[in-house]
Order: structure tokens, then C-alpha cells, then sequence
């Protein structure tokens, strides 16, 4: 069950500093004590570490960071949560307060873990801004939803754009589901605590820029066999001729352009695009 206690606090701040829940920032607040203890426990969060938390709110989880870590920086976009953080944990002197949207700053450089219940709305540009950075270990709270589809495998239902292009820069895990009677107010869905470990594993891509948009090509269309989808995408560049050419000696060589695009993993779509790339091809 939740912690009346915490929720009772999170009712109390809240009517004190006259401050009505965001729908469009996502504010919903973790009440239960034990899940937010796991939550740093996940991360191993050490005297040894600089956190960062995303999205601190009222500031549950950014006093249990502080207790822990040797400094906390809490990230919070609104400006009237930023005052009750500044006020409820002013005897902490291992915590700076950022009032700023975490999309538009730049990474404190000291930080080696984050640890947050993030914004879901913004959960794709925080995911890849993170895993652009030097940063190694996230643990972060995402809609079920986004979390499934960000461990998806090769051939299933979740399995899109996302899943592979975090599967090529992470190890992703979900460690445990949180139902939505856990926040305040609850939000429509569950969520997932996920523990991200940053690993290069794409340093054999030959242009990542090259991988980043045959990928996003070719899962717009997901359902097709690859075959298909190729032609469409190489026709306007190479012309439909040259691009079935370039197919038929794909075929030859034993890959797989009978799969369909969701079957396709990321090896192989490394391959493909390392062909693409080599072929001169713009995609």
C-alpha cells in the first residue's frame, strides 16, 4: 500500500505553497517510502558519487540522495517547486538546486550517476542526452509502456526504432513495476524503474549518422519485409533500378532482405547500413 505518511506530506507542501499539480510538466510525486529507498540502493549510490536527479519535485528522493551521495544536483523546471526545494532542504549543504529545463543545459561535469523520476513527456530526449554524455549509470522511472519498448527483442511486438537504438549505446534492464497508486496524483499508466549501464558497442558503424536514419526509415515501415522497405527508401536517392541491383547483391551475399523490419537486429542493421554507407548511398 502507499505511505500515508508521505502522501499526507506531499498533500501538506503542496497546499502550503498554493501549487496545483502540473498535467503538462508531468508532476506526478513517488509517495512510498521503500521504493524510493530502492530507487538509490538500485543506483549503489555512494559517499563516493556525484548524482544527478532529474525532475526533483518536492524533494523525497533528492534528501534521500543527499543522505548518501557526496553531492546532488536536483534539476527542477518549475520555478514554484524550486522554492520548496530551496526551503525544505536548506540544511542539506550537499545539494545545488538547478531551476532549468535539463534538455537545454549542460550536463554538470562531475556527475557519474543520475538518479530520477523523471518527466515521461520528455523521457526520449533525456534517455539519449544521457546516453550522449560520460555519464555510465542511470536509474530512471519511465511509463511501462516506454520502458518495455526500450528492452524490446528482435521480432516482438515492442520492438522498434528505440529498442535498438538504445540497445547499441546501453544495457538497459528493468528492475521492477510501479503501479500508478504509488504517485500523486496517480498518473494513467504504470511505470518501470529501468537501470541503464552506457556501453559503446556500435564503434564498428561506419557513419552513425548514416545507421541513425536508415533506422528511422526503416521502422516507419515496421510491418514490411525488408526487401520492400529498401526499395522505397533507395528509389528516390538511386534511382528504382539501382537500388533493386543493390538489393539482388544483398541477396547473394546471404542477407536477410526477406525478414521483416521488426525481425531485424541490430547487427544486421549495422551491417546494412556499413553496405549502404560503402555503396555511397544517401538514405
Amino acid at each position: 500500500m502507499r505511505d500515508r505518511s508521505l502522501l499526507l506530506e506531499v498533500k501538506e507542501l503542496l497546499r502550503r505553497y498554493e501549487i496545483i499539480p502540473s498535467k503538462r510538466l508531468g508532476q506526478h510525486f513517488l509517495i512510498d517510502e521503500g521504493i524510493l529507498d530502492r530507487e538509490v540502493k538500485y543506483a549503489g549510490v555512494s559517499a563516493e558519487d556525484t548524482v544527478l536527479e532529474i525532475g526533483a519535485g518536492l524533494g523525497f528522493l533528492t534528501r534521500k540522495l543527499a543522505e548518501r551521495a557526496r553531492h546532488v544536483y536536483a534539476v527542477e523546471i518549475d520555478r514554484r517547486l524550486c522554492q520548496v526545494l530551496n526551503d525544505i532542504l536548506s540544511k542539506y549543504d550537499n545539494i545545488t538546486i538547478i531551476n532549468a529545463d535539463i534538455l537545454k543545459i549542460e550536463l554538470p561535469p562531475d556527475v557519474n550517476k543520475v538518479v530520477a523520476n523523471i518527466p515521461y513527456s520528455i523521457s526520449s530526449g533525456i534517455t539519449f542526452k544521457l546516453l550522449n554524455s560520460k555519464i555510465s549509470l542511470s536509474v530512471l522511472t519511465y511509463q511501462w509502456e516506454f520502458a518495455r519498448r526500450m528492452t524490446a527483442r528482435p521480432g516482438t511486438k515492442c520492438y522498434g526504432r528505440l529498442s535498438v537504438m538504445v540497445s547499441i549505446m546501453a544495457d538497459v534492464e528493468i528492475l521492477e513495476r510501479i503501479p500508478r497508486i504509488y504517485f500523486f496524483p496517480p498518473p494513467d499508466v504504470d511505470s518501470a524503474i529501468v537501470r541503464i549501464l552506457r556501453r559503446n558497442k556500435y564503434s564498428n558503424i561506419r557513419n552513425f549518422k548514416i545507421f541513425e536514419n536508415l533506422v528511422r526509415r526503416l521502422f516507419s515501415f515496421k510491418g514490411k519485409t525488408l526487401r520492400k522497405a529498401l526499395i522505397m527508401i533507395l528509389r528516390k536517392s538511386a534511382g528504382k533500378e539501382e537500388a533493386l541491383t543493390f538489393i539482388n547483391k544483398l541477396e547473394k551475399e546471404g542477407y536477410p532482405i526477406k525478414k521483416r523490419i521488426f525481425e531485424l537486429t541490430p547487427s544486421e542493421l549495422i551491417n546494412l547500413a556499413n553496405m549502404i554507407y560503402s555503396e555511397g548511398y544517401d538514405v
